[in-house]
């Protein structure tokens, strides 16, 4: 299946699902959930800092949005209401507070961008890669890659 049809198909089965969790992770990094809630949860490790034993839980969605390069800006309207590298944390995480619970309504491909346009007014923009290796979006569904654009532009 070629990158765009793959690409479509993930968003159809997005198109309607509500947007929970949106976090930014290191630096400028940005993870959003959709759809129904599952726990991935690893095995026990030890720390070597603390030498204490500890499992890690944590809630994930059917549909794992992953904008590793952090290149991204959320918008409503016109106005933009966080980039990450411009604007400090505090500003980021009431933009992605704004973006909790908003439901995908559709999703546009432009030769730059790819827009996800939510219901209550948001816009989230994730520049297209630039190069064949460049795996900055990726999408998972339950824990697995679904789709990473490694072809350059979609269109």
């Amino acid at each position: 299946m070629r990158e765009l049809e793959r690409f479509e198909e993930a968003m159809r089965e997005m198109t309607g699902m509500l947007c929970w969790l949106p976090c930014q992770g290191h630096g400028s990094m940005l993870t959003l959930q959709f759809g129904e809630p599952w726990l991935k949860i690893n095995e026990p490790r030890r720390s070597p800092v603390s030498g204490l034993t500890s499992r890690l839980v944590t809630p994930r969605g059917e549909w794992d949005v992953w904008v590793k390069s952090g290149v991204w800006a959320l918008l409503d309207g016109q106005t933009v209401l966080a980039d990450p590298f411009k604007d400090d944390t505090v500003k980021v995480q009431r933009a992605l507070r704004y973006l909790n619970g908003q439901r995908l309504e559709d999703v546009g491909v432009s030769d730059q961008a790819i827009d996800f346009i939510f219901d209550l007014g948001a816009t989230l923009r994730v520049p297209l890669p630039q190069s064949d290796d460049d795996d900055s979006l990726t999408l998972f569904r339950r824990g697995e890659a679904f789709w990473t654009p490694g072809a350059g532009p979609l269109r």
